[in-house]
C-alpha cells in the first residue's frame, strides 16, 4: 500500500486531496471589511445587537446576508482556484458554490450522551457569519448532509451542515475570542496541515493518518463528517493517480 505523505503522492494535485492553502496569498473582500460603511460591518453590528437582548439567544436568526455576496464568492473561488476546500472538487463549472461557515452561524450539533442522538444546539458562531477567516467554499456534498454512497456497498448520510466537533464541550465558544480555547475535532484547510492526519492509496482511498502508531482523531473525525470516503471521491482519485503514475513511466 502507498503510505507516502500526501505531498509526496503523485495525486497531490487534481487528485481531489485535501490540502493546505495560504488565506493570506490574497485581500480579503472588501465586502467584509471592518470599514464601517461595509455589508459585513453593518450585519455585524446588528447581529451584536439581537444577541446581547435577553431571550435571543435562543431565537433562531435568518438576517445573515453579508458572507453570500458575489464579491465574497469570488474571492473565495480565486483563492481555492474554484475547488472544494474540503475534497478539491472542480464547483465552479458543474454546481453553485456554497459559502461555507467553518464554524456554523445559526447553531450547531452536539451529541446528547444520555440519548446517544444529536441535538440543534443555539445559537452558534453568530459573531463569525460575516468574517473572512471563517469562510470556505464548499461542494454540495461536503456542505450539505445527504445519502452517499461508500465503496465497500453502504450508504449513509454524510456532510458538514451545522456539525462542529470540539474536544471538550466545556470550551465550547460563547462569544468572540473564546473560540481560541475550543480543540476543533475538523480540519482546517487554511491553518491546518492536512497531510498530518489524512493519507491516500493508489485505489483512492482515504484514511486517517498514522501519529505514534496511533490513528489521527481529528482526521478520522474529517473523513467522517466531510464524507470524504465517498464513492465518488474514491473513483476520482483512483483515476488521477492511475493517469499521473501511468504519465510518470511513460516518461521514465
Amino acid at each position: 500500500e502507498d503510505r507516502r505523505p500526501l505531498e509526496e503522492h503523485p495525486a497531490r494535485r487534481g487528485g481531489n486531496l485535501m490540502i493546505l492553502v495560504d488565506r493570506n496569498s490574497i485581500p480579503a473582500p472588501a465586502e467584509l471589511s471592518d470599514v464601517a460603511t461595509s455589508p459585513g460591518a453593518k450585519e455585524r453590528k446588528k447581529t451584536e445587537a439581537f444577541f446581547a437582548t435577553d431571550g435571543n439567544e435562543s431565537k433562531p436568526y435568518d438576517k445573515f446576508k453579508a458572507y453570500k455576496l458575489p464579491g465574497v464568492v469570488q474571492a473565495l473561488n480565486t483563492l481555492f482556484n474554484a475547488k472544494c476546500a474540503y475534497c478539491e472538487s472542480d464547483i465552479g463549472a458543474t454546481q453553485p458554490t456554497d459559502v461555507e461557515h467553518f464554524r456554523p452561524k445559526g447553531g450547531y450539533i452536539v451529541r446528547n450522551t444520555t440519548t446517544n442522538e444529536d441535538e440543534f444546539t443555539r445559537p452558534g458562531y453568530h459573531w463569525l457569519a460575516a468574517r473572512w477567516e471563517n469562510l470556505m467554499p464548499s461542494c454540495i456534498d461536503c456542505n450539505r448532509e445527504r445519502t452517499q454512497e461508500f465503496p465497500d456497498g453502504r450508504f449513509g448520510k454524510v456532510g458538514k451542515a451545522n456539525k462542529f466537533p470540539i474536544a471538550s464541550e466545556r470550551t465550547r465558544a460563547k462569544k468572540s475570542g473564546d473560540e481560541k480555547r475550543e480543540k476543533p475535532l475538523l480540519l482546517d484547510p487554511c491553518s491546518d496541515k492536512p497531510e498530518e492526519h489524512l493519507e491516500f492509496t493508489k485505489e483512492g482511498i482515504i484514511r486517517p493518518a498514522l501519529q505514534n502508531n496511533r490513528e489521527s482523531k481529528r482526521g478520522k473525525v474529517s473523513i467522517e463528517v466531510y464524507g470524504l470516503a465517498r464513492k465518488g471521491l474514491v473513483r476520482r482519485r483512483a483515476n488521477w493517480a492511475f493517469m499521473v503514475m501511468g504519465s510518470i513511466e511513460r516518461l521514465k
